[in-house]
């Protein structure tokens, strides 16, 4: 089944990060987004889980990189269940996150909340990759999202742990991870999650000869 729904749970966490910031003076309307951007989000989620729960998939091929390598969608079981899960958080968590923000008169309010639906948006699209290629991207967008969640104190302990962020996210294991990337697309030609692993029709042909 063809659907935009996956595409729109990711649009409407990265919309609400956007109007985050847009709305940084406008602290009641800005504190109002997270929550109502969660429910909206939630519900898109949910009206998938009918297909889903048939055994059915929901589809959304966007546009394609390379042959074999698409930008895409699938909703199935797996990724209905964590995306379930984390719009179903985000709501308690954004409702606690805004009392316990004003309780603390916490700095950078905008940005944490603005990362933090950004990081959401990041996560469902994981949840609906279709492919290795599309996951990568999402992970890597979640990395970049949340960095500034990690340093949000800003005192010694959250930069030393930003530090440590960058080294272990951001540089060897990117790098492990973009050629380990390459090389099951030239090992397999395509990087799609099939029944059996991205090597199945790889093996499948090996048998063969």
């Amino acid at each position: 089944m063809i659907s935009i729904r996956p595409l729109l749970a990711v649009a409407v966490a990265i919309l609400a990060a956007l109007a985050v910031l847009l709305l940084d003076k406008r602290e009641k309307l800005r504190d109002a987004v997270s929550p109502l951007a969660a429910i909206a989000m939630f519900a898109i989620v949910a009206s998938m889980a009918p297909t889903v729960l048939a055994g059915r998939t929901i589809d959304l091929r966007l546009f394609e990189i390379l042959p074999g390598i698409d930008f895409a969608f699938r909703v199935d079981a797996l990724g209905m269940v964590f995306a379930t899960v984390s719009s179903l958080l985000w709501i308690v968590a954004s409702i606690y996150s805004i009392g316990y923000m004003r309780h603390l008169n916490e700095h950078a309010q905008t940005r944490f909340f603005a990362c933090f639906a950004a990081s959401l948006a990041a996560a469902a699209g994981g949840a609906f990759a279709a492919n290795l290629f599309t996951l990568v991207i999402f992970y890597e967008a979640l990395s970049l999202v949340t960095y500034p969640l990690v340093y949000h104190h800003e005192d010694e302990e959250g930069w030393a742990g930003s530090r440590k962020y960058l080294v272990y996210l951001m540089g060897a294991s990117k790098s492990v991870l973009l050629a380990a990337l390459a090389l099951t697309y030239q090992i397999a030609g395509s990087l799609d999650f099939v029944a059996g692993g991205l090597l199945a029709r790889v093996d499948a042909s090996a048998s063969l000869l």
